[in-house]
């Protein structure tokens, strides 16, 4: 694994990661929020391994990337990280991007400056909440976060809603690069982003592999059912009985995996 460091739109510096530089196929991974790059490192081993160039980049806020911890000040930055990242492997690419990290791949996929994708995995992106906030809470949040877009409160979800493995849960909980809180500023911006990403769905064009987790208690289920059948490309839909939201790290990770090495390789084969 070698390390680089590449800056956003705005000047923030980011962090990569890229495993295989000689790989033939590439993979960019994006994880998701309170989370970081190296937490997917068995994933991009695996894909490595199998003659894959991988890239990974901590979004702002997280992992070893400037910006504060937790926030960001409009959705469109991580756009912005997302192209910065991109500009760095200079041919075309598949994606693989997990939970928030699929929010914000899509929102870059509606910009104009289109990215030079061939194909696109998702991985309990997530385009709705299994606790939705409320109509009134929405409304008390969009205030609040204009007069306090800094101040933090603590997530609903806990590390045990992540994973079955006790020792996953146990090494997101010591990881110090990991949080359990969010931003008011970041809360609006990501209620805004789910709904703006599902008007978008059937505009768009690139091939897709979405995978659920039947026991994921964060992104809800019918929100990930109604995107893929609004998409408005070919999209391929897996979902794993067992998997909870961590289904790149939890147990049973390498059927996860060979899934997606499949696909591709069925979208590479002439």
């Amino acid at each position: 694994m070698q390390q680089y460091k590449t800056r956003s739109a705005d000047g923030t510096h980011l962090q990569l990661y890229r495993w295989n530089e000689k790989g033939e196929t590439d993979l960019f991974l994006i994880h998701s929020y309170a989370q970081h790059s190296l937490r997917l490192r068995e994933c991009a081993e695996f894909f490595s391994e199998n003659g894959y160039r991988v890239t990974a980049m901590d979004l702002r806020g997280h992992g070893l990337s400037g910006g504060r911890i937790g926030h960001t000040d409009m959705w469109l930055r991580y756009t912005e990280d997302i192209l910065a990242g991109i500009s760095t492997i200079g041919r075309p690419f598949y994606t693989l991007a997990h939970g928030m990290g699929g929010v914000a791949m899509l929102r870059t996929m509606q910009g104009s400056i289109a990215p030079r994708l061939k194909g696109v995995i998702l991985s309990n992106p997530i385009l709705g909440l299994v606790r939705p906030i409320g109509r009134i809470q929405q409304r008390l949040l969009s205030g609040l976060s204009k007069l306090r877009p800094h101040q933090t409160v603590k997530m609903q979800f806990s590390e045990r809603h992540l994973a079955r493995n006790p020792a996953l849960i146990e090494s997101y909980q010591s990881d110090p690069l990991c949080f359990d809180f969010m931003t008011l500023g970041w809360a609006r911006q990501f209620l805004r982003a789910m709904p703006a990403v599902m008007r978008h769905a059937q505009l768009y064009t690139y091939p897709m592999l979405l995978i659920g987790s039947q026991n994921d208690s964060i992104a809800a289920a019918p929100a990930t059912q109604e995107f893929a059948k609004k998409y408005g490309s070919q999209i391929d839909f897996k979902v794993f009985e067992r998997h909870y939201h961590a289904i790149l790290e939890d147990d049973e990770k390498e059927d996860v995996f060979h899934t997606i090495a499949t696909w591709i390789s069925n979208r590479e084969s002439p």
